[in-house]
């Protein structure tokens, strides 16, 4: 049941994967939704606070990096490197 896993590439792949995943449910949908709450205070008008542009750009960063992820996740299945 686990032999696809001792194969290098599948299970580096994999984490890879997985890893992209914990980054968004930690991370980024965290993040979407505190944003969400900040920006319904200035909706209507108000300034943008501060807080919300910090967060923005921790949501850039971890979004590449999340992005990243899974590009080497096809790279090592299509040329099985390991």
């Amino acid at each position: 049941a686990d032999e696809p896993l001792r194969v290098l590439w599948i299970r580096r792949g994999l984490e890879l994967f997985a890893a992209s995943g914990i980054i968004w449910i930690a991370v980024l949908i965290p993040i979407q939704i505190k944003q969400s709450r900040l920006a319904r205070a200035f909706a209507e008008g108000g300034e943008i606070p501060q807080r919300y542009w910090a967060l923005g750009r921790i949501w850039m960063a971890a979004g590449i990096v999340a992005t990243l992820l899974p590009l080497m996740n096809v790279y090592y299945m299509v040329y099985k490197p390991l």
